[in-house]
């Protein structure tokens, strides 16, 4: 029977995880992250994202937006009839509060007629019978029975 156990260092497997010890290393990893971190990573100024970024911040710079309000205050003059403007003051008038209570003044005192449903004819029955039995038995104390 052997006693001892010999292990080859340059075996195909061997080699695999000294390679992938190397790779995962952290240390490795650490230099390779330190030299490109300031050296390898720019925007293009022609690349899509950056044109992108370029443009949304001039829209939403306010500085831009001000320079350009006060270029151009006195040249804007909106048209009261276009479909979007009457759309809005049909809505106003729509959701008006004084149209709401104009409605309503005029609506006062006037009864709404409900249809007669099975619902209806149920509530009706169970209040008379709930007003019978009240009145009789106020009816009976009155008298002493009760």
């Amino acid at each position: 029977m052997p006693t001892g156990y010999s292990l080859p260092a340059d075996t195909p497997l061997i080699k695999q995880a000294k390679t992938n010890s190397i790779i995962n290393s952290n240390v490795k990893y650490r230099e390779a992250y330190d030299l490109m971190k300031a050296t390898n990573y720019t925007l293009d100024p022609n690349s899509v994202n950056f044109v992108t970024i370029k443009k949304a911040n001039q829209v939403t710079n306010p500085r831009l937006y001000r320079e350009q309000y006060e270029r151009e205050k006195d040249k804007i003059h909106t048209t009261y009839d276009t479909p979007e403007i009457k759309q809005v003051k049909a809505t106003q008038e729509a959701i008006s509060d004084l149209c709401y209570k104009e409605k309503f003044y005029n609506n006062r005192g006037n009864l709404i007629s409900l249809p007669i449903t099975p619902e209806l004819m149920h509530c009706y029955h169970v209040n008379e019978i709930t007003s019978d039995i009240r009145y009789k038995e106020d009816l009976q104390w009155l008298k002493g029975i009760g």
